[in-house]
Parts: structure tokens; C-alpha cells; sequence
């Protein structure tokens, strides 16, 4: 339905462009929604290859989890803004590091920090904590004040193309990519929701190997 939206506007667009040559407005006008109805078809289809295909060989770099979470918060400033949210960050002091992509990590950052603005149309608090658990990860909790997720969609938020957008403002591939990135970084994510009080979405990824008995952390052999 995503997909057919943008390419029945191309088509329309087309015809009447083809319909009428000579109408210069017309065709102005026409040749700018063609063009930005093939951007969001491109979107939408490399979404689908990165979900279906994601990427190999990246896993290359030590990173911090919240310098990243930070980063990702200042790209969002204006939206977040915007929509009258306000950011709580707690970290745990001297965070172990994480082994990763610093890109797919802050686009799985950047989509639960969004669809946390969206459950809060009227504003509202947004806490963002990390800490290094004892199963030997980091542990990152994205919680809201928002309208919470019913429960008969709380098993269904990571399926490919679900959405409780309404049509045009999401294509309910988020989540699914988020999901597929934290399993890449060999890690797992969560959520826990009630109507009416807020959901937190819960990212556990495993820290680097050599900081765990520092940590106090016993690895398994």
C-alpha cells in the first residue's frame, strides 16, 4: 500500500503531464510531485533491502553507548522540541564500551526516540538510562508518559510493515529494522507497555569482552 501510493501519484502525474504539453504550470507542478513520489518510493524500497539484506562486514569500531544516544538526542533537538518533550538522560559512570556500527546503532536511537515523540502528541517525559547488567551487557530504556501500546499489538510491533500510523505517516518498517540491527550487534530488545501510562523499550547489547572482569562480570566458558 506504501509503495503503490507514491508510484500512483508518478503515474497520474505522467499522464497528465502527457495529456497536456503545452499547460507549462501544470507540468511544473507534475514533474515536482513525480520527483518527490520517487524519493519516498526509493525510501521505501531501500528500507525493505536493508531489512531483508542488512548489511555485513561493519562490526569494526569500540563505541560508547551514550555518546551516541547524545548525539542522536541533538539531531532530533527541533522535533522533540516541537512536540513539547522533555529528555531525563541517567547514565551509570565510566559505561563499558560496545563493539559496533555507530550509524545503525543511532538509527535504532533515532527511531525509538521518535516513535516515543509520537506517543506523545501533547507532550511529555521521555527517560533515557543505560547501565551495564550482569547477563553481561549494556543495558538502554527508552521510557515515555505516552499512550502505551494495547496489548493485543504489543506482539505484533516488530512484524515488517505494522503500524498503528495512520496511512502516509508511517510505513512500519522502524521497529523491524531496529530489531534486525540489535540482533546483528548480537544483542536483544524489548518492550513493556500499558495503555494510558507509557511503554519502555528496552535495548540489551553485550559489552566487549576484555572490559567484563573488570567489570566483575563472570563470562561463561
Amino acid at each position: 500500500h506504501d509503495l503503490r501510493n507514491p508510484l500512483g501519484i508518478i503515474s497520474s502525474c505522467a499522464q497528465l503531464i502527457l495529456e497536456n504539453p503545452k499547460d507549462s504550470k501544470l507540468r511544473k507542478q507534475g514533474l515536482h510531485k513525480i520527483y518527490t513520489s520517487t524519493r519516498r518510493a526509493s525510501l521505501i524500497i531501500e528500507n525493505l533491502l536493508m531489512f531483508a539484506r542488512p548489511t555485513g562486514g561493519w562490526m569494526e569500531k569500540e563505541i560508547i553507548p551514550h555518546t551516541i544516544i547524545h548525539e542522536t538526542l541533538e539531531l532530533l533537538n527541533n522535533q522533540i522540541t516541537l512536540q513539547n518533550v522533555i529528555v531525563s538522560e541517567t547514565y551509570q559512570p565510566d559505561l563499558p564500551y560496545l563493539y559496533g556500527n555507530k550509524e545503525m546503532l543511532q538509527q535504532v536511537f533515532a527511531n525509538l526516540i521518535l516513535n516515543a515523540c509520537n506517543a506523545m502528541p501533547e507532550g511529555g517525559l521521555l527517560k533515557i538510562t543505560a547501565e551495564a547488567i550482569s547477563t553481561g551487557q549494556v543495558e538502554i530504556r527508552f521510557t515515555d508518559t505516552g499512550c502505551g501500546i494495547s496489548h493485543e499489538n504489543l506482539n505484533k510491533i516488530f512484524d515488517p510493515f505494522f503500524t498503528t500510523m495512520p496511512v502516509g505517516k508511517g510505513i512500519g518498517l522502524g521497529l523491524s529494522i531496529s530489531h534486525a540491527i540489535v540482533l546483528q550487534h548480537s544483542g536483544v530488545i524489548e518492550v513493556q507497555s500499558e495503555v494510558g501510562k507509557g511503554s519502555s523499550f528496552i535495548v540489551k547489547l553485550p559489552i566487549i569482552l576484555n572490559q567484563m572482569n573488570h567489570l566483575g562480570v563472570r563470562v561463561r566458558a
